[in-house]
């Protein structure tokens, strides 16, 4: 019976070419998009999953309070806290401390190697991490001070080879070098982990090198990790820090602040705090995107029930002779099953050509890398037959019990030939398919508009063509700094210079921080987390900074005096009515005193994503991390040459590593880039598979409607009310699937544009326009066909049937 099963369906297959041809493309264009989307979901949401015991790792964090309101969720905490819990609490059975120095040079054989992921770190890394060695033993790594460990991308990098245990390298730190001896060399970190790992030095150079104190509740600069005992949840792990919190608060070693508990598995999706080792990504778009790709296979399902039920009138015939000869409705309904198993199994077959040549540049769209084998993944390929199977069943099911149920008596009659049978339905899902997509096109008109609202919004700073230069990592570019700039002024295209810590662009996690700064002798004293700089005179005027009060640039005789710009968001932090009152106050700064020379307008040190960030400006040297350059030249690379000449000649050894700083800002919205072409390419391919399937549908209808549109123009219809008879009904559906979007849009989108601080206002015209653009598009995909019914003979017409 299958097989005589599976010989029919071949000749419906082939019996309708045309609506075969649109059912196929229609489900693997939705399979393919699906099949794509949901490997980057996993991938997403796999991070972590190399830990075998990621279930029973948290990350201790800290929130900030100004009563019961969060001003500062960070993800640093204070070295302390890690010995604390192992020792009080048995729950906890070991802890690491992750201490992040971020980008140093290796010095090795005269040569200066600039490495980034650099931590200092316990021993107890292998245990709780799962950090696996290739080279050197785990019980010894990491347990003596200047020792080193590196990933086997380092080990190439400085060696040439991985086996490279017992070699010697130096580190810079300031104006030292310290001597590291390699005794472990570590796997590459995978992908899927928020913490990258490139090289650790061991936790106890920096107690003896740096002066760490074992007893210091003062700087939060380390992530803590700690592992829990086997049988202990994390809602049970969470309730004993509560109580740990509320007796350090006791014990005065905690003000403000309160340790937080986070699954390490739960970082990348969902913590967005401050000091993040690196940008996360976010479980609202991913999910949301998600959603998307299901609801394109959907529509892909409900175009094959819309043709399937439209073509049951040519087939009432064939369901009414099968029961007349003997055949079950059971034999019938599994013929129908069979005809959507088929159809669906030759979409997949396509399905997974276009994921082959879209693969490629779908890696490099989402971000995934590109070494990440889908083929060789156990949930690539379930994935793929779960959606082959509910495809079946969601395409297949309806059809099967429609079809089979038809009378054979009034099908044989004739009787069936006018019946509305199905009409109903098929009306539902394209009113449900096209509301949909109208929620789609406004979601990319949105989005569209936000983002280019992001790119185009004023930062309050000019970065045009100013190129930024790496320091080297001793302080030479400290000790130099105006020989460099005496030597790039010479240069006519060099319009400024400036030396900072920090510059605009960059992420706070690269920033210094502070909430004990206070105006000298405020009775309030209110943790908010202030951002700082060091800076040369010249930072303001070069940049562009607009001062709201004060000077833009320090006299000669005031540069050694302890001087600091502060922006309107600090004033306002600290209670000033006004940017003018507090020009000339001094500031409690760290037991300093420290005068507020000037007053900065508010400008987006981060994306604009977020509001704006209480920033302090040193007129301070600390150390320079960067020279700004300003240029204005129409051949860059000419002048950069030059540049390169003089630094070269200034810091022998050091490498010329700079970036410009626009394009610095472009890099914070990469993300938001990336969300919208693939949304709007997820859009197009909803957009295409639903007309696509009206196109099919439209065809189908009219040609049953052949001998009613012969006797309409025999009697005297133009083509043009031809025109409007056949695709009025399509227009009025759309137009009920707009009414129905428009509002669940509008709810949709307010809500994701909250999660911007800096957001465009949601218009009429990004709702009304799609929804006007849509019915445009569809009327497209059916004009061909009613305007060739509505041209066509009417003697040919009604010779039909």
């Amino acid at each position: 019976m299958f097989l005589n099963h599976l010989k029919a369906a071949y000749r419906i297959l082939f019996r309708y070419k045309f609506f075969s041809f649109i059912n196929v493309l229609g489900l693997a264009t939705g399979l393919a998009a699906c099949l794509l989307i949901l490997q980057y979901v996993q991938y997403e949401k796999s991070y972590e999953s190399h830990i075998p015991h990621a279930d029973r790792i948290a990350r201790l964090t800290m929130d900030s309070f100004i009563g019961d309101e969060v001003v500062t969720q960070d993800a640093e905490t204070y070295r302390t806290i890690g010995p604390l819990l192992k020792e009080e609490l048995p729950e906890v059975v070991d802890y690491v401390r992750m201490n992040s120095v971020d980008t140093r040079e290796f010095r090795l054989r005269g040569e200066s190697i600039r490495q980034d992921k650099i931590y200092i770190g316990d021993s107890t890394l292998f245990k709780v991490l799962a950090v696996e060695l290739v080279h050197g033993d785990e019980a010894t790594a990491l347990r003596e001070p200047f020792q080193l460990v590196i990933s086997e991308s380092v080990a190439n990098k400085l060696f040439g080879k991985v086996e490279v245990v017992g070699e010697s390298v130096n580190i810079a730190f300031g104006d030292s070098e310290l001597p590291m001896k390699i005794v472990g060399v570590m796997k590459n970190s995978p992908s899927t982990t928020h913490l990258k790992i490139e090289a650790v030095v061991s936790y106890i150079t920096a107690t003896q090198h740096f002066d760490y104190e074992d007893d210091d509740w003062n700087g939060n600069n380390d992530y803590t990790y700690v592992m829990l005992a086997d049988g202990v949840s994390h809602e049970q792990f969470q309730e004993k820090l509560t109580a740990v919190n509320e007796r350090l608060q006791a014990e005065e070693r905690l003000d403000n602040d309160r340790f937080i508990s986070q699954l390490i598995s739960d970082i990348h999706l969902y913590s967005h705090k401050t000091y993040e080792p690196e940008p996360n990504g976010d479980a609202r778009t991913v999910n949301f995107l998600a959603i998307i790709a299901l609801i394109i296979i959907v529509i892909a399902c409900v175009n094959y029930v819309n043709m399937t039920t439209a073509k049951a009138l040519e087939r009432a015939k064939e369901v009414g002779i099968r029961k007349v000869i003997g055949s079950y409705r059971s034999q019938l309904w599994g013929q129908f099953m069979v005809e959507a198993t088929v159809l669906n199994i030759l979409s997949g077959l396509v399905a997974l050509g276009m994921v082959l040549i879209a693969l490629p540049a779908f890696k490099e769209l989402a971000g995934v890398p590109a070494g990440l084998a889908f083929w060789d993944s156990p949930f690539f390929w379930l994935v793929f037959f779960g959606l082959i199977l509910i495809s079946v069943f969601l395409s297949g099911i309806y059809p099967a019990v429609v079809l089979s149920s038809f009378k054979p008596i009034a099908t044989l009659k004739g009787r069936f030939t006018h019946s509305d049978h199905g009409q109903l339905l098929r009306k539902l899902l394209v009113v449900f398919q096209f509301t949909m997509a109208v929620i789609l096109i406004a979601g990319s008109f949105t989005v569209s508009t936000q983002v280019r609202h992001m790119l185009t919004k004023d930062l309050g700073l000019s970065m045009e063509q100013t190129l930024v230069v790496r320091a080297p990592f001793t302080d030479s570019l400290l000790n130099r700094e105006d020989v460099f700039r005496n030597a790039l002024m010479a240069y006519p295209e060099v319009k400024g210079i400036t030396f900072a810590s920090e510059v605009p662009g960059l992420p706070t996690k690269e920033l210094s921080s502070s909430s004990s700064i206070f105006p000298l002798g405020s009775t309030k004293k209110e943790g908010y987390t202030f951002y700082m700089y060091s800076i040369d005179p010249y930072f303001v005027p070069t940049l562009g900074i607009e001062m709201v009060e004060g000077s833009e640039e320090l006299r000669e005789e005031e540069k050694e005096n302890r001087y600091v710009y502060v922006n309107e968001e600090a004033t306002r932090l600290w209670g000033y009515k006004t940017p003018q009152e507090a020009i000339g106050t001094q500031l409690d700064f760290w037991g300093d005193v420290h005068t507020i020379r000037g007053v900065m307008k508010n400008f987006h040190q981060i994306s604009v994503k977020e509001p704006h960030i209480p920033m302090i400006m040193q007129q301070q040297k600390w150390s320079w991390g960067y020279a700004a350059i300003k240029i204005e030249t129409d051949d860059m690379l000419t002048t950069m040459d030059k540049i390169q000449k003089e630094w070269d000649r200034k810091f022998l050894g050091s490498p010329f590593e700079y970036f410009f700083m626009d394009d610095q800002y472009d890099q914070l919205y990469t993300a938001d880039k990336r969300f919208l072409l693939v949304f709007n390419i997820l859009t197009g391919l909803a957009i295409f598979i639903a007309c696509l399937g009206l196109f099919g549908l439209a065809s189908f209808i009219i040609l049953q409607r052949t001998k009613e549109v012969g006797i309409r123009k025999v009697l005297g219809a133009t083509a043009s009310q031809i025109m409007v008879l056949l695709s009025s009904d399509f227009i009025k559906l759309l137009l009920v699937a707009a009414v129905i979007a428009l509002p669940l849009a509008y709810l949709l989108l307010s809500s994701w544009l909250e999660g911007y601080a800096y957001r465009i206002e949601l218009e009429w015209w990004l709702l009304v326009v799609p929804a006007l653009l849509l019915v445009g598009i569809a009327w497209l995909s059916i004009s061909f066909q009613t305007v060739k019914a509505a041209q066509s003979d009417p003697v040919e017409a009604l010779r039909y049937e």
